[in-house]
């Protein structure tokens, strides 16, 4: 499975030996090996492709409501390269671990269990990365 080839974004150089991606996308990332061969025998040789991306919402963040005493889920799916580390707000302030609050899935869901009155309000997920950072909001309203 070799996306650029799919896509006829490569191209080998015979003059120079060389392989060349255009419009890389992360898709491309992984391991590539060349092997080069005569009468003489053969010689292979492994490089690693790592494309960086900025971080990014994979899908928007959903307001919900529930009911005093249920469990909410939150979401804040990301995508990157390297992998964005998250950070979770309530109300504009950090929002850390409790015995009701619990992040999951490299941060990417917050559970809420036993949800109060208090847990009402704008949740707010940041991404970052070395190439950037990127934050959205949604609400929880507590019935």
């Amino acid at each position: 499975d070799f996306p650029a080839a799919k896509e006829r974004r490569f191209h080998f150089n015979t003059d120079t030996n060389s392989f060349i991606i255009f419009d890389v996308k992360p898709a491309d990332m992984g391991m590539y090996t060349c092997t080069a061969g005569n009468l003489a025998g053969a010689i292979t040789t492994n490089i690693t492709l790592s494309v960086l991306d900025k971080p990014r919402f994979v899908k928007p963040m959903e307001s919900k409501t529930v009911q005093v005493g249920e469990t909410a889920v939150m979401e804040c799916i990301a995508s990157g390269s390297p992998k964005p580390i998250l950070k979770w707000k309530l109300n504009k302030g950090p929002l850390y671990p409790t015995e009701r609050h619990f992040f999951t899935a490299d941060n990417q869901l917050l559970i809420i269990v036993n949800v109060e009155l208090v847990d009402a309000g704008a949740y707010e997920c940041e991404m970052e990365n070395q190439l950037g950072s990127v934050s959205q909001s949604s609400f929880l309203k507590v019935e």
